[in-house]
């Protein structure tokens, strides 16, 4: 949208509407503007811009009306239309306010419009306005995440002109879309699910948003939901500045001016009462925004922002029930815990408000809930006092006769819906049942996954506890879950000791624990006993179908299913040997069991990214392994995903993959390896947006897996965000510094920015992580030194793959990418068509892949693409 010429006309009309809704109650204005602005939108919005900035400088100051009308409008540039800051050529602009103008601009380097911020030049004199400027764009730009307004970049023009380029969104505000009514029920809790994920990443980086509002909200066409602003965010103790580390600590009130930073209507209490603020301001914020989207007015308000504040510190909003019928109990509890005055009362993450999200979520797909009831009429004081006692007294008396009837009674923990099942102890060291330790926690974990509504932790994420004890709490809060199930295994002459224990996270407390003594031939029936009674103790329910499809056994045959967890086990050692030994075990199993559909899932999962030998072989192997699991048991999510993976990789029928996926996904949502996979899918389609909200699915589920974190970093590289990626990417390689993965796309980005010694010292690193065993590390290093000149150095890595060929299968596409390099195009050719002969993996990245684009505009390659089913990705 296009802001309004600025003339003398122009002017006094912004002027007269916006004096004329200052006398009007903040609840009746959007009404008032609906007939004041008519179909003139570019006026609305310089009204709007205008009250917004004199709730900020009227709320704790005694600025006039016109005062604020005149620093405001007085900003207003034209003579920036069609000029350039930087590389940046100003098309238009789109708003403004207190913290300055914002631009529809063209990136001349890399050919995409861009939103660009500046700070007006009537304050590049005011060392704290520039602060806040500053500290805007560091916390902005610390996020990651797909609901989040991308920064781009962080700068200053020749003439000082400060600047912040970031993300041009299409769409309209959660404001703009208010202004059509009320936002039915079903929408309102998908932007508010979009919002509290947003506001989770941004939360574990260290960021408070402190300013969720519907004009910070973006509705894009497609369903995506994005925050924009985090320029008003305060960074938490736990968030370390390089430098300027004041800024840790900023209030919430400006302390020269003593300006409220924030919109009044959606303060919290806690802001209003110019308190520290944290997380749970967030929280009273989003409450706020989701009332409103649900009832079209504000929860608190006032004819004047100091009204508003009054209402905000004493009085309680109306129930949702008065103006919405059937209203669920899940959203009335969600909207008054968010907006208890008392911050302790409220939630403690917003982690936990999206989990009761996706409950309602659920809830509403299904259209079973319990309906809220109206809160009931005030009573007499002194009646209510008087039943009060009697209750008491009544209720303490049964407490007594309960506890001296049953000595130990159990804790009913609150609702929990997320656990992680970390890896049980085997504390013989007795290598023989190492398997049985690590097999009965993934065993766990895949049985608990299958329930909709509880959120499992990932086996690698679980995994990396692996032999330590970590303190409940802490692992909780690393893993994002409510509770903990930990325990022991010890087998003595063919009879199994194992113990289990479930615990609270959130405070600690012991929810249930048990110990079972039996026979190793009872390995099934002790399983399936510790998924009911941990599913009973967590207080889960189910559906009848869900129900059964929990209870049914894998295999009726305990040899079979010991040889399966060996084969999970030897697949997890991630070698050759232990790759070999597992599809032994599985094949072993199959023949005890001819029709054990596990078996066949994992003996799949075996052979789809097997580099042994020439992947036709492998993925036909794969396939058919799939499609026989899938025969046997339709509902097995990790097949339906394996062959999600082979559509992509090997026959690029993007249709039945992403038919495999949504299958996976559905059948088991916790499985963090179908959202993945997906993710990966999306990526080599260029669907970057989409591919990482899927990565964010996944991290979610395993946000300690070294690979579905470092993919993040490759849809930056991907995207051609080299910025990005390396930032991100240098973080990951540090979190995870064993991985290799990180250092090679890392040196391949630092490639694409003609970083080449940056570059060839992470290759470095990644050939010594590797063992020199990576191919593809290899034959990228060798196209950096040829992109960087020295093309005798990536002669003699060609030489030494050339020679690694004759003794061992190395992929086509790591000769193609070599020879691209040196110039060499017809070789680079046959070797493309050598890659799509032997189903080269990474055939399927060519389209997006920086690393092919010197053939981008080579009708040969263009034709290739056609052929092989990528032009249409």
């Amino acid at each position: 949208m296009q802001a309004m010429p600025l003339t003398p006309e122009v002017r006094a009309q912004i002027e007269a509407v916006y004096h004329l809704a200052l006398k009007i109650d903040p609840t009746r204005r959007p009404s008032f503007l609906d007939e004041a602005c008519g179909a003139n939108s570019s006026l609305r919005q310089e009204v709007e811009s205008l009250l917004s900035a004199h709730e900020i400088k009227t709320a704790h100051s005694q600025s006039a009306p016109s005062e604020v009308a005149t620093e405001i409008l007085g900003q207003k540039p034209a003579t920036l239309i069609g000029q350039s800051i930087s590389h940046y050529k100003i098309l238009s602009l789109l708003g403004r306010g207190g913290m300055g103008e914002v631009y529809l601009a063209h990136d001349t380097k890399l050919g995409r419009n861009v939103a660009l911020k500046l700070l007006p030049k009537s304050l590049h004199a005011d060392e704290d306005r520039l602060k806040r400027f500053a500290r805007e764009a560091r916390s902005a730009s610390a996020l990651n995440h797909p609901n989040v307004c991308v920064i781009y970049e962080i700068g200053e023009a020749e003439e000082g002109r400060r600047f912040i380029a970031m993300e041009h969104i299409e769409g309209m505000t959660l404001r703009q879309r208010l202004r059509q009514g009320p936002i039915p029920l079903s929408d309102a809790v998908g932007i508010a699910q979009q919002v509290a994920a947003a506001l989770v990443a941004a939360h574990k980086a260290g960021v408070v948003h402190r300013d969720i509002k519907p004009e910070n909200i973006m509705l894009r066409p497609d369903g995506y939901v994005k925050v924009l602003d985090f320029g008003l965010a305060k960074l938490t103790e736990k968030y370390e500045l390089p430098s300027d580390s004041e800024a840790a600590t900023f209030p919430v009130f400006d302390t020269q001016s003593e300006h409220l930073i924030g919109t009044v209507y959606y303060l919290s209490p806690e802001q209003a009462k110019r308190q520290p603020v944290d997380e749970r301001t967030d929280i009273w914020s989003l409450g706020v925004v989701i009332y409103e989207m649900l009832i079209g007015k504000m929860p608190f308000s006032g004819e004047t922002p100091s009204h508003a504040i009054v209402a905000i510190l004493e009085t309680e909003p109306e129930s949702l029930t008065k103006s919405l019928h059937g209203v669920p109990a899940t959203l009335e509890k969600i909207v008054c815990k968010a907006l208890k005055k008392d911050r302790k009362e409220r939630y403690r993450n917003v982690a936990d408000v999206a989990s009761d999200l996706e409950a309602l979520r659920q809830e509403l797909s299904t259209g079973s809930f319990e309906t809220a009831k109206p809160p009931r009429p005030k009573t007499d004081s002194r009646l209510a006092l008087a039943v009060g006692a009697a209750l008491l007294l009544v209720i303490s008396l049964g407490v007594i006769y309960l506890l001296t009837r049953h000595h130990e009674p159990e804790i009913v923990p609150a609702s929990i819906n997320s656990v992680a099942v970390l890896p049980f102890d085997n504390p013989s060291k007795n290598s023989d049942i190492e398997y049985l330790s690590d097999g009965m926690t993934e065993a766990l974990i895949n049985s608990l996954s299958q329930l909709p509504n509880l959120k499992v932790t990932g086996r690698s994420s679980a995994f990396h506890y692996k032999g330590i004890k970590p303190d409940t709490q802490q692992a909780g809060k690393e893993l994002g879950v409510q509770a903990i199930v930990t325990g022991r295994i010890v087998e003595h002459d063919g009879n199994l000791s194992i113990t289990v224990d479930l615990e609270d996270a959130r405070d600690n407390h012991h929810i249930w624990g048990d110990q079972y003594n039996r026979k190793i031939s009872d390995l099934l029936v002790i399983q399936d006993e510790l998924s009911h009674k941990i599913t009973e103790k967590l207080r889960l329910k189910m559906t009848g179908a869900e129900e059964q499809r929990f209870a049914k056994l894998p295999t009726q045959n305990v040899d079979a299913y010991q040889l399966y967890l060996k084969g999970r086990w030897y697949w997890n050692k991630f070698t050759k040997e232990g790759r070999d030994q597992a599809i032994n075990s599985y094949e072993q199993a199959i023949k005890l069991d001819p029709n054990y559909a596990l078996a066949y899932a994992g003996l799949a999962d075996m052979y789809v990214v097997d580099g042994t030998f020439p992947l036709r072989e492998s993925s036909l192997k794969a396939k058919q392994a799939a499609e026989t699991a899938l025969a046997l048991d339709s509902s097995l999510g990790e097949a339906h995903a394996t062959l999600g993976f082979i559509k992509t990789h090997y026959e690029t029928d993007w249709t039945a993959a992403e038919a495999e996926f949504k299958k996976a996904i559905e059948l088991n949502p916790n499985y963090a390896t179908a959202h993945h996979f997906y993710a990966d899918m999306l990526m080599a389609r260029g669907n970057f947006d989409k591919a990482l909200q899927e990565l964010e699915k996944a991290r979610e589920l395993d946000p300690l897996s070294p690979i579905i974190n470092v993919d993040f970093g490759l849809v930056y590289f991907y995207q051609r965000d080299y910025d990005r990626s390396i930032a991100y990417l240098k973080q990951i390689a540090e979190r995870f510094p064993d991985f290799f993965p990180a250092r090679e796309h890392l040196a391949w980005a630092y490639t694409q920015k003609k970083m080449y010694r940056e570059a060839i010292a992470e290759y470095q690193k990644a050939n010594t992580l590797s063992q020199g065993s990576n191919t593809m590390v290899n034959a990228t290093m060798a196209y950096t030194y040829a992109a960087s000149g020295k093309k005798d150095e990536a002669r003699k890595i060609l030489k030494d793959l050339e020679s690694r060929s004759t003794r061992q299968h190395i992929p086509p596409l790591r000769f193609a990418v070599v020879n691209i390099a040196l110039g060499e195009k017809d070789q680079g050719f046959l070797w493309l068509s050598r890659a799509r002969t032997e189903f080269d993996l990474f055939l399927v990245y060519i389209r997006i892949s920086p690393f092919f684009d010197s053939l981008r505009n080579d009708p040969k390659f263009q034709d290739f693409i056609q052929r092989i089913g990528l032009a249409s990705a």
